[in-house]
């Protein structure tokens, strides 16, 4: 996976193909600087954020599911 944020290589081999999910779908973003910070704790806030985002996400997919 190709990642466009300037700390990309600082991300572990076996979390890279999370982090390319989670970045494509918008779970999880850069900060200001284009820094992902793969290897900082969580904010409770930003955790929060995140349980939001794949909630959405999941929303999304349901609706667009076709109905049987």
């Amino acid at each position: 996976a190709e990642f466009n944020y300037t700390d990309a290589a600082s991300i572990p081999e076996w979390a890279r193909e999370d982090f390319a999910i989670l970045t494509s779908c918008g779970i999880i973003n850069g900060d200001n600087e284009g820094k992902l910070e793969p290897m900082r704790s969580l904010t409770r806030a930003e955790a929060a954020q995140m349980l939001c985002r794949m909630r959405e996400q999941s929303r999304k997919e349901s609706d667009n599911s076709p109905t049987l």
